[in-house]
């Protein structure tokens, strides 16, 4: 699925970023992101947490399912 989003976002900013798109390419970046913070947080004994950081993760999972439900798509 990261793949596919990365593949999404590359080909969102080579096609001239469509307007329309941006919220789709939105969530697909914040994906790409949250992935690779989720492996750090399952993988990496040596990362820090605090609760902040986690409740920011949310934020930003919480703007993608946003942008993800948008009726523009």
């Amino acid at each position: 699925m990261k793949k596919v989003c990365e593949d999404h976002i590359r080909n969102f900013y080579s096609a001239g970023a469509p307007p329309d798109r941006l919220r789709l390419a939105n969530a697909a970046q914040t994906f790409a992101i949250l992935q690779d913070q989720r492996h750090i947080a399952d993988y990496d004994e040596g990362a820090h947490w605090s609760k902040a950081d986690a409740m920011a993760q949310i934020d930003l999972a919480a703007a993608a399912f946003a942008d993800w439900r948008n009726p523009e798509y």
